[in-house]
């Protein structure tokens, strides 16, 4: 296989394990770290930006959410809402970081556009992040 095949392929598993509908594991970059041969710094950067690419559709896809529950008009989940979102502000950062983690980060990506995270906070602590969840898995975790 190509470099550029292989690290297209990364950047696309990458993509769809960190959407919130994908239920798989980033299986390529495991597959890339356990073979050997590819560049390690290259290998971080097309799997951040891939999760960064998936994590601002997630976002997107929250604010839609967002948009369609205050369509409903319900005012008592209004009121939950807000009562949740007083939750999730107290502990924004900690939750934010959570995105670390494969299965958990697309949904923690998806309640951030629903409870209108800022967006460049959102994807700054998500880069930073992924970038830690990458390092380790690549020189410190099996």
């Amino acid at each position: 296989m190509e470099q550029f095949e292989a690290y297209s392929l990364l950047f696309a598993d990458s993509f769809v394990s960190n959407l919130v509908i994908g239920f798989q594991n980033e299986l390529i970059f495991h597959s890339m770290k356990m073979f050997g041969g590819y560049n390690s710094l290259i290998m971080l950067l097309v799997a951040t930006c891939a999760s960064l690419s998936s994590n601002a559709v997630n976002y997107i896809f929250g604010r839609i959410v967002l948009n369609i529950f205050y369509a409903s008009k319900n005012e008592q989940n209004i009121l939950r809402y807000k009562n949740l979102a007083k939750l999730y502000y107290t502990y924004e950062i900690f939750i934010l970081f959570l995105m670390a983690f494969a299965f958990w980060g697309s949904f923690i990506s998806l309640f951030s556009g629903f409870f209108k995270t800022k967006f460049l906070k959102f994807l700054s602590i998500c880069s930073l992040a992924k970038i830690c969840y990458y390092v380790l898995t690549l020189y410190y975790i099996l």
